[in-house]
């Protein structure tokens, strides 16, 4: 069985969460600023989620890829991941966005509160819209 399948879009007015974990390093940033232009390219409407609000110059860094491929990116200067994540998906359904690209923190599995962390996103995300994310992605490496 392929390990791999299509991004499959349902045609939907909700937005689209799809949500970038990996370990640090690996690319997550450097991969939504790549999916961003992917997918406006489909003449999807994108918005940006720096949820990595642990690394420094993380939200710096997404919104230069925001400013590159003309995209709104939803920060915060402190706060937590989950928070971020949660009102940028309150801002893609009020504003009609078609995918929610959401960022997060760099973690390797024994960094135990790091893992609390992005079980948090993701239940955060369930209040936001119930069924998201929709999709997570593992970015092991973003030099495609």
């Amino acid at each position: 069985k392929p390990l791999e399948k299509p991004l499959v879009l349902p045609e939907t007015k909700e937005p689209f969460v799809i949500m970038l974990a990996g370990i640090n390093g690996a690319g997550k940033t450097t991969s939504i600023g790549k999916l961003a232009k992917y997918f406006q390219a489909q003449g999807k409407s994108v918005l940006l989620a720096a949820g990595d609000t642990f690394r420094a110059a993380a939200r710096e860094q997404l919104q230069a890829w925001g400013e590159r491929n003309n995209v709104t990116v939803i920060s915060q200067t402190t706060g937590d991941s989950a928070a971020v994540c949660f009102d940028a998906v309150q801002a893609a359904k009020a504003r009609g966005i078609d995918i929610v690209l959401a960022d997060t923190a760099g973690r390797l599995p024994t960094q135990l509160h790091l893992m609390e962390e992005i079980k948090k996103v993701k239940r955060v995300l369930q209040k936001a819209m119930p069924d998201a994310p929709h999709e997570i992605i593992v970015v092991l490496d973003a030099n495609i």
